[in-house]
């Protein structure tokens, strides 16, 4: 490859950005942003007892609560 050609190549975005980002995701309680953020930093950012902790306690007003309350 050239070497103007490397020079000029977008770089990716700095890692404490993408933590920021994705801890920013996190905190906002919304599960399906969680799993996104999780899927790639999870291993960084929390360990598996917080994890287990977070899926074991669900959003007051989910979804699936809401179907599950209609059935009943």
């Amino acid at each position: 490859m050239r070497k103007d050609f490397m020079q000029n190549t977008p770089t990716s975005i700095p890692a404490p950005r993408i933590i920021y980002f994705s801890l920013v995701m996190a905190l906002q309680g919304s599960m399906s942003n969680f799993y996104m953020c999780s899927a790639d930093f999870g291993a960084l950012l929390f360990n598996e007892r917080a994890l287990e902790l977070m899926v074991q306690q669900p959003a007051r007003s989910s979804p699936l609560r809401d179907l599950h309350d209609l059935k009943v």
